[in-house]
């Protein structure tokens, strides 16, 4: 007869007791080994995750505007709030949201809060607005969501205008915009078209060098040509006048002196 061992360990141990009691793997040892495997798994996957969170380069932080382009952010959104308020007191702005819908300032204005107690579509800075969990205080209680995780305002899904409606006015708050930035003499990316790339100018192949074809010899006028007859400058000698001419026969001087 076996007696009853008492083995305090980890599911290996066990593994081993059921092994021995049982001379085989029967439904604990199958369920202990069960639970091992699993273990071994689970213990994989995290190590698995750890290695990938590691490796997964680090998001480098936004950067931040200048002092200089905040200022002119600040200066805007103050333009919005006195927009608002001028909306507000003709009864042409009724938000949903806080602080403000720029996109239905900017646009004329809407009654977003009437719109959804109609079940109607609201601006999209208003549909974002209510997501992100910045209803009015007011209207907080009647917001809810279904199972899907949309949002029902009274029970209605909340909605966002349809395309046509947002075509027509964003294309007013295009035209808008532009006409104001050109009146204060600036341009904007819309109207500006984008710069062409210059292509990289390829220096130009280096001229070849003409070969000096050597001169063909010229041929050599006969200058040695045959030598003109030389006129006959020294002509025969001119037959001397008879400058010696014949002595005058004197006259007979003699006889006269013979007569004498």
């Amino acid at each position: 007869m076996r007696k009853p061992v008492i083995v305090l360990g980890t599911g290996a141990g066990f593994l081993a007791l059921a092994l021995t009691l049982g001379g085989g793997l029967g439904p604990v040892g199958r369920l202990l080994a069960q639970n091992k495997s699993d273990q071994s798994k689970t213990d994989q996957t995290k190590t698995d995750q750890t290695k990938a969170e590691s490796a997964a380069p680090t998001a480098a932080a936004p950067k931040k505007p200048s002092a200089d382009a905040q200022k002119k952010i600040d200066a805007a959104l103050k333009a919005i709030a006195d927009a608002q308020d001028s909306l507000a007191k003709e009864g042409l702005y009724d938000p949903a949201i806080e602080p403000t819908s720029a996109f239905a300032v900017t646009t004329g204005g809407s009654s977003a809060a009437k719109e959804l107690e109609q079940g109607q579509p609201v601006d999209p800075e208003t549909y974002a607005g209510l997501y992100a969990g910045f209803i009015r205080p007011d209207l907080k209680s009647k917001l809810t969501t279904n199972e899907q995780g949309e949002l029902l305002y009274n029970g209605k899904l909340v909605q966002i205008y349809p395309i046509s409606k947002l075509k027509v006015l964003y294309q007013e708050r295009a035209d808008a915009f532009r006409r104001v930035t050109s009146a204060a003499g600036t341009t904007t990316p819309a109207s500006t078209p984008p710069a062409k790339k210059e292509e990289p100018k390829t220096a130009a192949p280096p001229a070849k060098k003409e070969e000096t074809k050597p001169a063909a010899p010229k041929k050599e006028e006969s200058k040695s040509a045959a030598p003109k007859k030389e006129e006959s400058k020294q002509a025969a000698p001119k037959k001397e006048e008879s400058k010696q001419a014949t002595p005058k026969k004197e006259e007979s001087k003699d006889s006269t002196k013979k007569s004498g």
